[in-house]
């Protein structure tokens, strides 16, 4: 080592990168709130419980809102980060039965490919409940097949999420407290 009061130059190129490194500026997290004008969801939604984010940057929510007397379900899309929303990009894609109380507890995945994953619990009449799962497929802008994954119990509050191989894992829960894993 060099005595004191010698010249080093990794003892000063280290200090030179340290002092960057404290400088270096901290990036601070953005926190975007609802997609409406006053960020916040008008009164006849309900917020989202899902968002994502595809490969383009562009942000997709899910959330409920009230027609009539029926809650439906709708996705919005966002292309510049949060600033302004097309509330109305995909809208009336889920079903329920005629005369029966519409759709909860929505959420949503993305996978590599951009296709939305979406499952939801719907009421259809006072013993009618299902949980339902669709895939909107980027590529065609198409919905796939609606299907029911549970048909057996009112509380089936569905959870979804996409893995690194594209598979997609479907969990949900039922009366009796137990998970299921789909």
């Amino acid at each position: 080592f060099p005595s004191e009061g010698t010249y080093c130059p990794m003892r000063t190129f280290g200090s030179i990168i340290l002092a960057l490194v404290l400088a270096a500026p901290v990036t601070a997290q953005v926190v975007l709130h609802g997609p409406a004008p006053t960020r916040g969801f008008q009164s006849d939604r309900v917020g989202p419980q899902t968002i994502v984010q595809d490969r383009f940057a562009n942000l997709y929510l899910i959330y409920r809102h009230k027609v009539s007397s029926i809650w439906r379900l709708a996705i919005a899309r966002s292309a510049d980060f949060g600033k302004t929303w097309n509330m109305a990009w995909q809208g009336g894609f889920e079903s329920f039965a005629p005369g029966g109380y519409g759709c909860a507890y929505a959420c949503m995945a993305i996978d590599r490919w951009d296709n939305l994953h979406c499952a939801w619990w719907t009421r259809g009449t006072s013993s009618s409940y299902h949980t339902v799962y669709n895939r909107f497929d980027m590529k065609t802008l198409t919905w796939g097949k609606e299907w029911t994954v549970s048909a057996s119990a009112h509380d089936t509050v569905p959870c979804l999420a996409v893995d690194a191989n594209d598979h997609v894992w479907f969990a949900y829960c039922r009366p009796n407290s137990r998970t299921y894993l789909d």
